[in-house]
């Protein structure tokens, strides 16, 4: 479910949001927070809901998936979502309280290489948008960091779009190369 969920969102997310929320409803429907997919499906249906326009309904799901959770003894269950809780916040303006919550993952959150990189991304993409352009730049990984990363291709090209209409980052030719490189 996860995988269709997630194939239907890389070709087209919000073209296919109401599947995306068909089948991972059906899914949840089936299942409760002691199954090991039940993270993942819940981010998959967050993440059709964003997808749809309903930020604010997300967030709230997000958030009760996670009461459910710490029901069950999971007291770091907000650590389980951090995209999720981070694309939320982005979209809805709230950038102060998404970097505080990337620095509660930091401090808390998972340790490996993968996420460590993904916080550095969310960092740049926040600071950027805060107008804190010189932090930013600081966070953003060289592409070398990624290119064996697609997933994070999207983030990294957020956060340059963000520092170049800021006149942080050279909208030139170079740029140009690194993103057409990603797609």
């Amino acid at each position: 479910v996860q995988d269709l969920a997630a194939c239907y969102g890389f070709v087209d997310g919000p073209g296919f949001a109401e599947e995306r929320l068909d089948v991972s409803r059906e899914a949840l429907s089936r299942i409760d927070p002691s199954w090991p997919c039940f993270t993942c499906i819940s981010s998959e249906h967050a993440s059709a809901m964003r997808d749809r326009g309903d930020v604010e309904a997300s967030l709230a799901f997000v958030d009760r998936q996670i009461a459910r959770l710490v029901e069950r003894g999971e007291r770091d269950a907000i650590l389980d979502f951090p995209r999720d809780r981070v694309e939320s916040l982005l979209s809805l303006g709230r950038y102060d309280e998404a970097l505080v919550f990337v620095d509660q993952c930091e401090k808390r959150g998972r340790k490996d290489a993968h996420h460590r990189l993904s916080r550095r991304l969310d960092r740049a993409r926040l600071l950027a948008r805060l107008e804190r352009c010189d932090e930013a730049l600081a966070q953003l990984p060289a592409i070398a960091e990624i290119e064996a990363t697609p997933v994070f291709y999207w983030l990294w090209a957020d956060a340059a779009t963000e520092l170049a209409q800021r006149g942080a980052l050279p909208n030139d030719a170079g740029l140009g190369r690194v993103l057409h490189g990603f797609i």
